[in-house]
């Protein structure tokens, strides 16, 4: 994955996934976002918003709870593995999972899918296309 496409989010946006600070013009929760892949069982993912301290973690594929840093809303993280294609992120805060994300890759490569869980009944689903 070279670039990564939100058409759905508020501004739409598209940034760089190489491990260096990308700028996102008119997001109001953060103003540069950095996405890396440590290893294939790793990742680690920053945005920040400044001049305000940014969120980030690094966490391993296995479910273990990492520190999340930089937000009011969750203090942990953990994420999983599901399956080749599906990475499952759930934020936590004071040991409680407050929100559940999931993102699954299509079989040909080309298409994300998202579904963000609030775990108090609200549940946002999107697609993004791989860009050509």
């Amino acid at each position: 994955m070279d670039e990564y496409e939100c058409q759905s989010c508020t501004p739409p946006y598209k940034v760089k996934v190489d491990g260096h600070e990308q700028p996102v013009a008119g997001n109001p929760y953060f103003d540069t976002i950095t996405i890396s892949v440590i290893h294939d069982r790793s990742i680690a993912k920053t945005a920040k918003k400044k001049p305000l301290m940014g969120r980030s973690f690094t966490a391993k594929f296995d479910g273990t709870q990492a520190p999340y840093q930089g937000s009011d809303e969750c203090d942990g993280v953990s994420l999983k593995l599901i399956d080749e294609r599906t990475v499952e992120e759930s934020d936590l805060k004071n040991g409680k999972v407050v929100k559940i994300s999931r993102w699954s890759l299509s079989p040909d490569g080309q298409t994300m899918h998202a579904r963000f869980d609030d775990t108090r009944g609200h549940i946002q689903e999107q697609d993004g296309h791989k860009v050509q």
